[in-house]
């Protein structure tokens, strides 16, 4: 499995997921821009766009990262560290907001999507600590890792977006 520490062959796979990362935080964006007032207005609804934007735009800065020509796995993977780790730290703050004592009670889908997104970043952090060390998974992780987290932010746009409806 040489292919798993080679950063330059999963070129189109990384090229596909930046270009998926940036239009939808493009269309984000857009979305929050269109609902501004009721977005800032409402705590869960500004959380929710606070953490897509961040979750869109860490998922594409590792995905430059991995274009870099030239680039071995080992510094891959540190840079991936360093992303997931301030992504995650950056989340576990902000939820601990959303979901302190101040607000509404978060429904069982916010819940799911919380613990997701932190089982996601723990794969991320494994993957990045695998293409460092060479073994256990490396790039197919980091693979797996980045489409389930485009798949969440997808899920949490769509939350968002429904959230937005509700409230208008």
């Amino acid at each position: 499995m040489d292919y798993a520490y080679e950063p330059e062959r999963w070129h189109d796979l990384f090229l596909l997921l930046g270009g998926a990362a940036g239009s939808l935080t493009g269309l984000v964006f857009v979305a929050v821009a269109i609902h501004l007032k009721t977005v800032l207005g409402d705590p869960i609804l500004r959380n929710r766009a606070r953490v897509a934007f961040l979750a869109l735009i860490a998922l594409l800065a590792w995905c430059v990262l991995a274009l870099f020509p030239g680039q071995n796995s080992a510094a891959l993977g540190w840079e991936v560290i360093v992303v997931v780790a301030l992504f995650l730290a950056f989340f576990v703050y902000s939820m601990s907001i959303t979901l302190g004592p101040r607000y509404r009670v978060a429904s069982r889908g916010v819940w799911a999507r919380t613990v997701l997104t932190m089982l996601t970043g723990l794969l991320l952090l494994f993957s990045g600590l695998s293409l460092v060390v060479g073994w256990g998974g490396g790039m197919i992780l980091l693979a797996a890792g980045d489409l389930i987290g485009l798949a969440i932010a997808v899920q949490s746009t769509w939350s968002l977006l429904a959230g937005v409806a509700v409230e208008e």
